[in-house]
């Protein structure tokens, strides 16, 4: 499990991304970054995806997710700007390694790649206050799981207690 410390600040992860849309990055590994930094997939889910899996028109992706030994699968939304860069390209599916998109992932922000489904549990949960909506996206089963996306940070705690004591 990562300590909040280690997981970047919403505004930190659409910096990355937006270095990444204007980098010279292969466009597979601008595809890669865009999936892993904004959409709160794991890294093997993000690797399985194909550009078949993708509904354009609706902007979700079909991810296939291994669960207690069957196959499951949910979709998740896809944001505009990653859209944009799939259509524009080539890119068919990935052909990286789980090392290698590791290391990828690392190398250019610094972060664990987990540490970005962590940044987007938290951001959904602070724009929303809904944790069936941040189950779902995750696609864990149960509450249990995502009990530790609810460890505010004394930040936050200031913010929502101010609000009580005035008029």
């Amino acid at each position: 499990m990562l300590k909040l410390k280690k997981v970047p600040k919403w505004e930190e992860v659409i910096n990355f991304w937006e270095g990444v849309k204007n980098s010279s990055l292969k466009e597979e590994y601008k595809i890669l970054l865009g999936f892993v930094l904004l959409t709160g997939l794991r890294i093997s889910e993000v690797l399985n995806i194909k550009r078949e899996d993708i509904d354009f028109k609706n902007k979700l992706v079909r991810v296939q997710q291994k669960k207690k030994r069957k196959e499951a699968y949910r979709e998740v939304f896809v944001p505009n700007d990653l859209l944009d860069l799939i259509k524009s390209s080539n890119w068919q599916k990935f052909n990286i390694s789980r090392r290698w998109a590791y290391h990828i992932v690392k190398k250019r922000t610094g972060y664990h790649p987990h540490a970005f489904r962590h940044a987007f549990a938290l951001m959904l949960i602070s724009k929303t206050k809904n944790l069936e909506i941040v189950r779902r996206l995750l696609g864990h089963s149960n509450y249990n799981v995502i009990k530790e996306y609810l460890n505010y940070t004394i930040e936050d705690i200031k913010e929502i207690v101010s609000g009580i004591y005035e008029n």
